[in-house]
């Protein structure tokens, strides 16, 4: 018999809810069981009416601004710096029992990835890799191909990587090579 998801009974803030993976994010943790979703989204009068019905308490959250969260970042390097961030994070709040896990994404196909070409990851599949890590109690996890791959090159040659990234951040198209 499985094991009940960790989900099941908490109370989550998804930030981005109203489309992409937070979205996907919000429909899953409903689906397993949470006993609260706050969906934070930038504006709240502009919710698609994919998030009708859906029985999360919306709030307003603009992650681009400063005052809003404390600090703002651009895109590509915060997803490292939020990898760090997380573990600082869990450190915190470790003792009333909040969880919090890093997900290490590829590209995914949602409108901020318009620009990208070739294969793109469903927001559902991200979103079930991520909470099925938070059941086996993996504090950080790879979503999909491009993510571990991104690791992998990291971790051989860091300074490689980074020249990489620079080009990448200035292209005006992406590919993801698949």
């Amino acid at each position: 018999m499985p094991r009940p998801s960790k989900a099941a009974g908490s109370v989550a803030l998804v930030t981005g809810a109203n489309r992409g993976i937070g979205l996907a994010f919000v429909r899953e943790l409903i689906a397993r069981g949470a006993k609260k979703v706050y969906a934070g989204v930038r504006d709240p009068d502009r919710l698609t009416d994919e998030f009708a019905g859906l029985s999360a308490k919306v709030v307003p959250l603009d992650v681009t601004d400063p005052a809003a969260v404390g600090a703002a970042a651009d895109a590509c390097p915060a997803k490292a710096a939020a990898l760090f961030l997380s573990s600082i994070t869990r450190s915190e709040l470790a003792d009333q029992g909040t969880e919090v896990i890093a997900l290490i994404v590829g590209s995914v196909d949602t409108r901020m990835a318009a620009h990208v070409r070739g294969r793109k990851e469903d927001p559902r599949a991200i979103v079930r890799t991520g909470l099925d890590a938070l059941d086996r109690g993996e504090h950080v996890t790879d979503t999909d191909f491009m993510a571990i791959d991104a690791r992998a090159r990291y971790a051989r040659d860091p300074v490689r990587y980074e020249r990489g990234m620079a080009k990448l951040l200035k292209a005006t198209v992406m590919d993801t090579g698949r």
